[in-house]
């Protein structure tokens, strides 16, 4: 039976940035600290995903083979992060309020 929702702080990550290979889990919140690199490829039944940092290529592209992915969001990441190209999937971003404020 596949987890419906499975949230982590990217640091938990930090030793190991490859997520358990099989697991079943259909949306997936990686906020925080950003490990080094994630792949993806442990999560293939994973249908949303969101993120607290824009993906690197090599990140896009375990991203872009995940068969079920429908939506991608980027949460409180820096003004001026642009929307990854990633095709049919559906790409949110939404930048911290804080850092705005700072900026402003």
């Amino acid at each position: 039976m596949p987890v419906r929702v499975l949230a982590l702080n990217g640091a938990v990550l930090r030793g190991s940035p490859v997520l358990p290979p099989g697991l079943r889990v259909r949306h997936l919140c990686l906020t925080g600290r950003r490990p080094s690199q994630v792949s993806f490829t442990g999560v293939p039944e994973v249908r949303s995903v969101i993120l607290s940092w824009l993906p690197n290529g090599n990140e896009m592209a375990t991203l872009a083979e995940l068969p079920q992915l429908h939506r991608l969001v980027l949460w409180q990441v820096t003004p001026h992060t642009p929307a990854p190209d990633l095709p049919g999937v559906e790409v949110t971003v939404v930048h911290s309020m804080s850092q705005q404020a700072a900026a402003g």
